[in-house]
């Protein structure tokens, strides 16, 4: 009994095939950190399966590997097959080798991202130093030999200690877009666009004077309300969008 319920859960997830489509048309190249406009199809086989359950994703604002920064409401296809399909901006947190990595966790199972007017560029900093096989040189020469591998030891070195700083100085720099992608996403709340406010020194020395005044005249008529109302949300989330942009390459 044990191996049939085994069986059947595995059919149906098997049944699961996701697809990221890039809704703005040709081929993007991307790297970790790049705001993509996607839009996202689940296709299942099993035309009865409720698909509910796999959007909860969205509340965590999460898919894999992917910061969910807005998105709208699933809409149901029917092409033969059950197809979901959900417009999204989203961004890749963490370098993955290739996109073969592309995966997302449901019900404890890792469901392949597939591709499609995307591809995926890995940009790792990997320095390598070339170690050469030298044959061991004639006693006169010996001074000579060990000058010259002196050499490309401390070229190497220094070689690497360069790579290294710089990739730090990459991943420093990737991280903190990630904080500012982390901070702005989801901003259709007061109490997130409150804490965009709130942690305004994290962004605010980015973005000309002129370009953010907008956002904290907007929140400033609303944040002493008991209670907002739909228009009030819209107003503040339009102006703190236009400063999200700005944090996307």
């Amino acid at each position: 009994m044990k191996v049939l319920l085994l069986l059947i859960w595995a059919f149906k997830l098997s049944a699961l095939e996701l697809f990221l489509i890039n809704r703005e048309g040709g081929e993007r190249e991307f790297i970790a950190g790049d705001l993509l406009k996607a839009r996202l199809e689940v296709h299942s086989k099993n035309r009865n399966q409720n698909l509910d359950n796999f959007f909860q994703f969205l509340e965590k604002g999460k898919l894999g590997p992917f910061t969910v920064i807005d998105h709208q409401k699933p809409i149901e296809n029917d092409q033969g097959l059950k197809i979901e399909s959900i417009e999204l901006d989203i961004v890749l947190r963490d370098e993955v080798k290739s996109s073969q990595e592309l995966f997302h966790t449901y019900n404890d199972s890792q469901i392949p991202i597939r591709l499609k007017g995307f591809k995926y560029k890995f940009i790792g900093l990997e320095p390598k130093v070339s170690i050469f096989n030298l044959e061991l040189p004639e006693k006169k020469n010996l001074g000579l030999w060990i000058l010259i591998i002196s050499i490309t030891l401390a070229i190497g070195i220094v070689s690497w200690h360069f790579f290294s700083k710089r990739k730090r100085s990459l991943n420093q720099a990737r991280r903190d877009k990630l904080k500012l992608v982390e901070l702005f996403s989801n901003l259709r709340s007061r109490e997130k666009l409150e804490l965009v406010y709130e942690k305004r020194a994290m962004w605010e020395h980015k973005v000309r004077l002129d370009e953010r005044r907008g956002f904290y005249a907007a929140l400033n008529r609303h944040q002493y309300k008991k209670n907002w109302t739909s228009d009030d949300l819209n107003e503040v989330y339009k102006e703190a969008k236009k400063i999200e942009i700005k944090f996307h390459g």
